[in-house]
């Protein structure tokens, strides 16, 4: 996928063996920097992507570094703290998964309800044989779509 669209894809490994920690969002903010001052970049198409732990992250980064991440992936992970505002100059929008066997779904789904409350372009995707797991394919299909327009959102 990402050599057929011309995607940079960072893979930074958590540093705590339980997962991601929010005080590693500036670890993985240097990555970031240094894959946008090497390369060109369309700074409207950079998304932070997780799972689980991971996707908590996402949300992390998406709301605190929105000078940065213009859209968030998170899947199988609830939204953690409630969302940060709508802001029209720092657009943000999110892409949320989850399997419908999983077993913090009503904490996902009520995480897609605050961010519909703030008015953020939300798509969300159920998978109805997974739990928490990584996107199937139509979800990733969805996603990938949902990746290409992130710049028209």
């Amino acid at each position: 996928f990402c050599e057929a669209t011309r995607t940079i894809l960072i893979g930074p490994k958590a540093g705590a063996a339980e997962g991601w920690i929010p005080s590693e969002a500036d670890g993985i903010g240097q990555d970031v920097a240094r894959v946008t001052a090497d390369y060109a970049i369309d700074k409207a198409r950079v998304v932070a992507h997780g799972l689980g732990r991971g996707g908590q992250m996402a949300y992390f980064l998406g709301f605190t570094a929105r000078d940065t991440y213009r859209g968030v992936a998170a899947v199988g992970a609830p939204l953690g703290t409630p969302p940060r505002e709508n802001v029209a100059t720092q657009p943000l929008s999110f892409f949320v998964a989850a399997g419908a066997k999983d077993a913090e779904l009503k904490d996902i789904e009520a995480g897609k309800a605050a961010l519909d409350a703030l008015r953020f372009p939300v798509t969300y995707r159920v998978m109805p044989d997974a739990g928490r797991e990584y996107l199937d394919g139509p979800a990733f299909d969805e996603f990938l779509r949902w990746l290409d327009a992130i710049d028209r959102l």
